[in-house]
C-alpha cells in the first residue's frame, strides 16, 4: 500500500544525489607570473576568466611616440581531451558575437605542439564549413604553446590597433582536431557564456549577456511538464481514489495529458537546437523519458475492464513505467541543470519543490493507512458483533431449524 510513497522518496534522492554532490570544478588560481619551458614570466595583471576555469594573464605597454598598443598574454585553461583544442581570440567588432573573431588556437598533433591562427566565419559558427587556418586582422608578433598533461597556455605578443585598450575576447575548447581543423567547441551554458571585454590598459572587466532564450524554454517546459505536472498527477492517483468514486481518474488522467503535452513541446525545443557531444547522456535520457511516455499513453487505450484477468497485468505495467519514467525524468533535469549551469537559487528552488511533493505524499501515506487501518478495525468489530449473534442465536435454539425438530413437534 505504501510502494508509491515508498518511490517517490527514493525518486527524491537520487534527484538530490544526482544534483547536489556532483564533483566540484576545478578552481582557477589567477596567475601574474606564468612558467614556460622553465622559466617565469611576469605579467602586469591577470583575471579569472567566468567559465571553463580559465585565466588570462596580460601587461599593456604603448609603444613610444605612438599611439599602438603592444599586448602580452598568457591564456591558461585544461583540455577537454588529450586530442582536444583550445583558443583564445578578439574580436574588434562585437562583443558577443564570435562570428569575426580572430583566434589563436592550440592542440598537439603529430609534429608536436601547435598555435595557429583562424579567422571565425557565420559559416564556421553555424558548422556548415570546417574552421580552416586563415589570415586575421590583428598583428601577432609571436606565440607559442605549453601543453603538460591535459594543461595548457597560450603565449601570445599582439600588436593592437591605434588608439584601442578596450578587447573583446573570445575563448572555447573542443574534444577533437582533425587534419588541422578543430572540431566545434560544445554547446552547453558555459561553453556559449565564454566572452567578456577588458580594458588593457586599466585592467577592468565587462561580462556580456548570454542569449539562453531557446534553453530557458527548454527546461522552463520540461521542468513544469516532466518535472511538476507528472508527479503531481501519480500523487492525484494515488490518493485521491480514497475520496472519490471516478473524479480522480478524470484528474489524474487531465494531469498527466496536460503534463505530456507540456513536456513533447519541450522535447521538441530541444530537438530544435540540435545534438552536442556533451549533452549526448541528457538527450539520451529525454529520448528515453519521451518514448516510455508515448507508450504509457498508447496503453491508454488497450486498458482492459477490472474484471478482466489481464487487467492486473496491465496495472504493474502502467505503475512500473509511471514511477520509472519519474526518476529518469528527475535525474535528465539535474543533467540539464548541469549543462545550463543557471543561477543555483533555480535548482535549490526545484529541489524544494520536489522535497515538499515528497512530505506531501508522505503525510497522505500516513493519512491512508490510518484511515484503512480505522476502517479495518471497525469491519472488525462488526463481524466479531455479528458473529456473537450468530452464536447467541445458536445458543438459544439448540435443535435449530432441522427436520428432526419439526417431526418431533408433531
Amino acid at each position: 500500500m505504501g510502494c508509491f510513497s515508498f518511490s517517490l522518496l527514493i525518486v527524491v534522492a537520487i534527484a538530490v544525489f544526482t544534483g547536489s554532490f556532483r564533483p566540484a570544478s576545478a578552481q582557477t588560481s589567477c596567475p601574474v607570473s606564468v612558467g614556460f619551458n622553465g622559466t617565469e614570466k611576469s605579467f602586469a595583471n591577470c583575471t579569472d576568466l567566468r567559465s571553463q576555469a580559465s585565466t588570462l594573464s596580460w601587461s599593456f605597454k604603448e609603444e613610444s611616440n605612438s599611439s599602438v598598443g603592444i599586448l602580452d598574454v598568457a591564456f591558461r585553461t585544461t583540455l577537454l581531451s588529450t586530442g582536444g583544442w583550445a583558443g583564445w581570440g578578439i574580436n574588434l567588432v562585437s562583443a558577443n558575437d564570435m562570428i569575426g573573431t580572430n583566434a589563436l588556437i592550440a592542440f598537439d598533433a603529430a609534429n608536436g605542439s601547435n598555435v595557429l591562427l583562424y579567422k571565425v566565419t557565420a559559416a564556421q559558427k553555424s558548422s556548415l564549413a570546417p574552421l580552416v587556418c586563415s589570415p586575421i586582422d590583428i598583428t601577432v608578433l609571436s606565440k607559442s604553446v605549453q601543453i603538460v598533461d591535459l594543461s595548457i597556455t597560450i603565449f601570445s605578443t599582439i600588436r593592437l590597433p591605434p588608439n584601442l585598450t578596450v578587447i573583446h575576447q573570445f575563448w572555447n575548447r573542443g574534444t577533437r582536431v582533425t587534419n588541422f581543423q578543430p572540431e566545434t567547441h560544445p554547446t552547453s551554458g558555459a561553453y556559449l557564456s565564454s566572452f567578456s571585454s577588458i580594458d588593457v590598459s586599466s585592467g577592468a572587466v565587462s561580462e556580456g549577456t548570454v542569449d539562453n532564450s531557446d534553453q530557458n524554454t527548454h527546461g522552463i517546459l520540461n521542468v513544469v511538464g516532466w518535472g511538476l505536472l507528472l508527479p503531481l498527477g501519480v500523487l492525484t492517483a494515488r490518493y485521491l481514489r480514497q475520496f472519490t468514486s471516478s473524479v480522480w481518474f478524470y484528474m489524474h488522467v487531465s494531469i498527466q495529458l496536460a503534463a505530456f503535452i507540456i513536456g513533447v513541446a519541450g522535447f521538441s525545443t530541444g530537438l530544435k537546437m540540435g545534438g552536442d557531444s556533451s549533452a549526448s547522456k541528457h538527450r539520451s535520457l529525454g529520448i528515453t523519458i519521451f518514448t516510455l511516455a508515448v507508450l504509457q499513453i498508447t496503453a491508454l487505450g488497450l486498458r482492459p475492464k477490472p474484471d478482466h484477468k489481464l487487467r492486473r497485468y496491465w496495472n504493474v505495467y502502467h505503475h512500473g513505467f509511471g514511477y520509472i519514467i519519474i526518476t529518469l525524468v528527475i535525474v535528465n533535469i539535474f543533467e540539464g541543470f548541469e549543462l545550463l549551469q543557471p543561477d543555483k537559487k533555480y535548482r535549490n528552488a526545484y529541489i524544494g519543490v520536489i522535497c515538499a511533493l515528497a512530505a506531501v505524499a508522505l503525510v497522505l501515506e500516513l493519512a491512508t493507512w490510518a484511515l484503512w487501518l480505522r476502517k479495518r478495525s471497525k469491519n472488525s468489530k462488526r463481524l466479531e458483533s455479528d458473529l456473537k449473534a450468530i452464536n447467541g442465536h445458536r445458543t438459544a435454539d439448540p435443535k435449530g431449524a432441522s427436520h428432526d425438530g419439526q417431526f418431533s413437534s408433531l
